[in-house]
């Protein structure tokens, strides 16, 4: 007889554990853990708790299909994981080159602008770059095939501090959710502090307005006023970190959509 490991060698305890540590869903494990029905994983690890593969199988496909439902189905909650992973461990190894180096905001935006603009407006890496600068772009950007090795947005968030490192940072603040460490930010200065990057962003680029922006922010100015049903765990909230995940990549896909028009259309003309 074949066991559920041999029928699916999916991990679940790593991706279960993924969501709860990153707080991807919730600001705090106890929510996460409430809404999951295990209220003990507080304390105690997953696997002193949920004992048997297809209950690990069960909870993380049902939380997967929350996320696709919430996310109009663009968000596969296995993949961002895998992919946040990767975009983590690319990120620890160079978080101080400029490009990531978040101390002074007017010189990041600066720094990351142009990094985006590489990647979504001319579609190359400038070549006039370091060579050891030029290295790690090309780490992130498949030039050639105008593709994405290692996940922008995931990258962005972690740089804007939006977001921490895999599988760290612990519990922080939201108007639904209570934290008592008030050193830590709450999703809804997350939420405000990537609408204020895009919009300077979008000035940058000569953008006078975004859909997927507004939505943004609109997102981001009415969910903290919702009536708020979150003591009985039933929901996951509206803001949480892989919807805003979900507005960046969709901001960052309608630029290049527009910018791909405009390149075809300055190609026309010239023709």
């Amino acid at each position: 007889m074949r066991t559920i490991q041999e029928f699916d060698p999916t991990d679940y305890e790593f991706l279960l554990k993924s969501v709860i540590d990153s707080r991807l869903l919730f600001t705090t494990k106890k929510y996460i853990a409430e809404h999951i029905g295990y209220s003990s994983l507080v304390s105690k690890s997953i696997k002193s708790i949920i004992k048997t593969p297809f209950e690990l199988k069960s909870i993380f496909q049902g939380l997967s299909e929350e996320v696709k439902f919430m996310c109009d189905g663009d968000i596969d909650l296995e993949t961002l994981i895998y992919d946040y992973k990767k975009a983590s461990d690319f990120y620890r190894h160079r978080m101080n080159i400029n490009y990531f180096k978040n101390d002074n905001k007017q010189i990041f935006n600066e720094h990351f602008f142009d990094l985006l603009d590489m990647i979504f407006v001319s579609n190359q890496v400038n070549k006039e770059l370091p060579q050891k600068v030029k290295d790690i772009i090309n780490d992130i950007y498949d030039e050639e095939n105008d593709s994405l090795k290692i996940d922008i947005a995931l990258i962005l968030m972690m740089a804007l501090k939006v977001l921490p490192t895999f599988n760290e940072g612990g519990d922080f603040r939201s108007s639904h959710e209570n934290c008592t460490d008030d050193t830590k930010s709450s999703i809804e200065e997350n939420f405000n502090t990537t609408v204020t990057f895009f919009k300077l962003y979008l000035q940058h680029l000569g953008y006078d307005y975004l859909i997927p922006l507004d939505l943004l922010e609109r997102a981001t100015i009415e969910a903290p006023n919702g009536k708020d049903e979150y003591d009985k765990y039933s929901a996951i909230p509206v803001l949480n970190r892989i919807t805003l995940y979900w507005y960046i990549t969709t901001i960052l896909g309608q630029i290049d959509i527009n910018e791909l028009t405009v390149s075809a259309n300055r190609y026309h003309c010239s023709a």
